[in-house]
């Protein structure tokens, strides 16, 4: 079982919450290449007939805390998600589809699957993807735009909120306004500022669904409901990791946890 120091554990746990420098396009498709024109009836048919793709994302994110350092891969499809977090060697995969929530180490195999709440499924209807919502999460609690720079020679707009927790601040693409950039995070228990930069944006990429399924023949400890997870949860921690996205797993209505 993979053991965290607390404040790198409080990262983990956050880092959907944070937030260079260079966000970049996913190249065009050979599928996208111009296609010769149809004719108006046919046009009309395929479009009534053909599904609008499901937009795939990928990011990567790289978050100190203190002297620690977190690197975190991101995949996206609609409401699949997937991620891949390195702690003390192990890779964790956090796998999320449709009520299922997934959690294992590849190098142990060692993991579980938990039984998503429906605040948690319902939760995905108000948003284009399942990371990187930070903006819109900042607003909600109360940010508001203080500035607008050039960021490692990104143009970026800047937000702030500040509550007795303390402060964030948080730097977005000003011209893809919904991707994060840079968020800054100031802690008034502790005393201590945490960073997560996020080095790559690729949206647009093609992902096979097979991605986000779970590995074949691997054993999974299996939890029915949250609540089921919760009473062994207070037995003692469940290998390999606590849940990194809790938001996925259980929507209270709020932020992430």
């Amino acid at each position: 079982m993979i053991v965290c120091r607390e404040p790198l554990r409080r990262l983990l746990r956050h880092a959907l919450r944070f937030g260079v420098a260079l966000a970049l396009l996913a190249p065009v498709p050979a599928s996208a290449a111009k296609q010769p024109d149809a004719k108006p009836e046919e046009a009309a048919e395929t479009a009534e007939t053909e599904e609008r793709p499901t937009i795939g994302y990928y990011a990567t994110t790289v978050g100190r805390s203190h002297f620690e350092i977190v690197i975190v891969q991101y995949w996206s499809k609609g409401a699949k998600f997937r991620s891949e977090t390195v702690v003390a060697g192990h890779p964790i995969i956090t796998l999320v589809r449709g009520d299922e929530y997934y959690c294992w180490d590849e190098l142990t195999g060692e993991g579980y699957v938990v039984k998503r709440t429906p605040q948690a499924i319902a939760a995905e209807a108000g948003r284009e993807r399942p990371f990187g919502m930070e903006l819109q999460e900042l607003i909600d609690e109360g940010g508001e735009q203080i500035r607008s720079e050039t960021l490692n020679g990104v143009r970026v707009h800047v937000y702030r909120v500040t509550d007795g927790d303390g402060k964030r601040t948080l730097w977005v693409d000003a011209d893809r306004l919904d991707l994060p950039v840079r968020l800054e995070t100031y802690s008034r228990a502790t005393g201590r500022t945490g960073h997560l930069d996020w080095i790559n944006w690729i949206p647009g990429l093609v992902i096979s669904d097979a991605f986000f399924e779970p590995p074949e023949g691997r054993h999974f400890v299996r939890f029915d409901s949250y609540e089921e997870y919760l009473q062994r949860l207070g037995r003692g921690p469940i290998p390999p990791a606590p849940p990194l996205f809790h938001y996925l797993l259980h929507d209270r209505g709020g932020a992430a946890e």
